[in-house]
């Protein structure tokens, strides 16, 4: 994704369109007062603190209301399909909260850098607006995970804490929930976002960190615990997920009470 431009618009009783134009994105950040916008059918009133997503191929007509100030920014991005953003593809409000928040600073950062003439505002104008629309794909993502996929995901997280000291297979995850293994794994995977191996990593990762400093086991000792029995594989995915040795935390345990 690449900025074309970004400008900021203040007036009063003023109207703007757009025809169709293939390729080419339109953010716009409401600052100050309201404005109308009328996209693929629906009218969309732009308040202050909101941000508002037309897409690609997408026709508009936007005003003010009769004597009403504004004041808004508006971004031009360059969308590439191959980037894969669902969101990208139809009209969006988002309200002055969680992701607006973020694309607002992200967007006023941007008009800064590119009023200033920086070199590269634009890659890098890109660059930070892609980074917050992914932030809002994800939080889109999470409210489409259903409630019925949460709560399965949750029985099948409380087998693991249970059982992670042994191999979790995804048969006997879904023999917990009373689902097939593929589907007890792909509803796993969207409710968590790892898949179930990833997950049973993770815990018992966690729980040796926490005996290496709370218990008086050796590194060896709490590897095989936590279900490695090959003590150098548990060197290797210890350093990889905490970016320390197991050995080097053993100097952070309590001396012996004598």
């Amino acid at each position: 994704m690449k900025l074309q431009q970004i400008r900021l618009d203040r007036g009063v009783n003023w109207k703007e369109s757009r025809s169709a134009d293939s390729g080419l994105v339109l953010l716009v950040a409401g600052l100050y007062g309201k404005c109308v916008y009328e996209v693929a059918g629906k009218r969309l009133e732009l308040e202050p603190g909101a941000v508002l997503l037309v897409p690609e191929d997408a026709s508009y007509t936007a005003y003010s209301p009769p004597g009403q100030l504004h004041e808004k920014l508006t971004a031009t991005l360059v969308w590439q399909e191959e980037e894969g953003l669902p969101l990208l593809e139809e009209v969006r409000m988002l309200p002055a909260a969680g992701p607006a928040v973020l694309l607002q600073e992200r967007m006023k950062r941007v008009h800064r850098e590119w009023s200033d003439g920086l070199p590269y505002a634009s890659v890098r104008g890109g660059a930070l607006l892609l980074d917050a629309l992914v932030v809002w794909c994800r939080e889109l993502d999470a409210r489409a995970v259903s409630g019925e996929t949460i709560r399965l995901a949750e029985r099948m997280k409380q087998y693991i804490r249970n059982h992670y000291r042994d191999k979790v297979t995804k048969e006997e995850l879904g023999t917990a929930i009373g689902r097939t293994p593929n589907h007890a794994a792909a509803v796993f995977k969207r409710a968590t976002g790892q898949t179930i191996s990833e997950f049973v990593h993770g815990h018992r990762i966690r729980t040796a960190e926490y005996m290496l400093t709370e218990s008086s086991l050796s590194v060896g000792e709490i590897a095989e615990f936590v279900g490695y029995r090959d003590v150098s594989y548990f060197h290797r995915l210890f350093k990889r997920a905490t970016g320390r040795s197991p050995s080097s935390y053993l100097s952070e345990r309590e001396p012996p009470l004598l």
